[in-house]
């Protein structure tokens, strides 16, 4: 088996394991002396793409797999522009303890880009979304994942103007009452803690059940599904959702619908409500989450 340093979206399990099927991960590791950049264009990607940069005061945290030769081959094939080289990682004995002391030295593969940019080429948000979602869920450095999230920072303004023009989009097709057809098929919306729904028996079972959910329920329970599903997958908003913030995000979304059936308990119009949360979600697309960039 060949060790196989990722630092890039192949620290994905989903997308490693759909490029090299027989991967197998091996834990969490820290390449000394290289910085993390964007130095490729990726027209499929549609924006820059991870490579590493020699910077001796740096380093790079990844995910080591174990590989086999078939799964090289698929590797270089996926990553044409790069180019193989051997390095010496350390591989930490407990991912929630990062202690330089505790863990091993290991050889590894990693991938480099061979024309290099000299400046940084910025990457698109969903392609760095895959970055920061797998440096969450390994639990890399807040630093470290903070570091990764100021790649996004340019053209944010441009980005944020897209959120916004969408934003008006939604309201003036809510406003005017024009909700699309598949709203009379949609599905109660649940995930990430959240549950609207128009059955009060549902409400007391998930609350039985998942105690720690945050169950809407309402009339109006397809129209106000069709509006968070809308805005979860709208790419010209959702740009900024990754693995440590979805939950904020929809649980903001669940207290203003919350908010406005405290105000309106009667719960007469799908136009107010959706209109509620529209604002609720607008409120943490651009003010809150502009405060963090």
């Amino acid at each position: 088996m060949i060790s196989y340093f990722a630092y890039g979206s192949n620290m994905s399990y989903e997308q490693m394991k759909e490029r090299c099927p027989y991967s197998k991960y091996v834990g969490i590791a820290r390449l000394n002396g290289y910085k993390l950049d964007f130095t490729k264009m990726s027209t499929i990607r549609g924006g820059g793409v991870a490579d590493i940069v020699e910077s001796e005061k740096d380093c790079v945290y990844g995910v080591l797999y174990t590989i086999t030769d078939d799964d090289l081959a698929k590797l270089d094939i996926k990553e044409q522009g790069y180019t193989k080289q051997t390095v010496s990682c350390f591989k930490y004995d407990d991912i929630f303890d990062y202690n330089p002391l505790k863990g091993t030295n290991i050889d590894a593969l990693v991938y480099t880009v061979v024309n290099k940019s000299d400046t940084t080429i910025p990457p698109s948000m969903e392609y760095l979304k895959i970055i920061l979602d797998a440096a969450f869920s390994h639990v890399f450095p807040t630093k470290y994942q903070n570091m990764i999230y100021r790649f996004g920072y340019p053209n944010y303004n441009e980005r944020l103007q897209k959120a916004i023009d969408q934003f008006v989009n939604y309201q003036s097709l809510i406003s005017e009452g024009n909700f699309p057809a598949e709203v009379q098929s949609q599905e109660e919306w649940g995930g990430a803690n959240l549950v609207i729904t128009g059955d009060i028996l549902r409400k007391e079972q998930l609350y039985a059940n998942y105690p720690d959910d945050l169950v809407v329920i309402t009339k109006h329970w397809k129209e106000l599904s069709w509006l968070v599903t809308s805005l979860y997958h709208d790419k010209d908003i959702s740009w900024q959702v990754d693995a440590s913030n979805k939950h904020y995000i929809l649980e903001q979304m669940g207290k203003a619908a919350e908010d406005y059936l405290k105000l309106y308990p009667n719960d007469e119009s799908a136009i107010d409500i959706c209109l509620a949360v529209l604002y609720g979600a607008y409120k943490v697309f651009t003010i809150d989450f502009y405060k963090v960039y």
